[in-house]
């Protein structure tokens, strides 16, 4: 039996305030297995291009966050 528009299988929806656990997953997974390369690159650049990459990974981190916040309707 199909659902109705706009219901789903869990009729209590996702709690609010509760992460996307797969997103975090993947991440720590990722650097887990790249930890060793990720340490190499980062001694070998430049003050400025070291603060790039921070800049770049903060800003990736917050649309995720974003992203979650808003699946969380929060």
């Amino acid at each position: 039996m199909p659902f109705k528009k706009g219901q789903s299988g869990n009729p209590k929806g996702k709690p609010k305030g509760s992460k996307n656990k797969s997103v975090r997953i993947k991440i720590e997974s990722l650097i887990k297995r790249n930890i060793t390369k990720i340490e190499q690159e980062i001694d070998t650049t430049t003050p400025e291009q070291r603060r790039g990459f921070l800049v770049d990974l903060s800003a990736a981190l917050s649309i995720t966050q974003i992203a979650q916040q808003d699946e969380a309707g929060i």
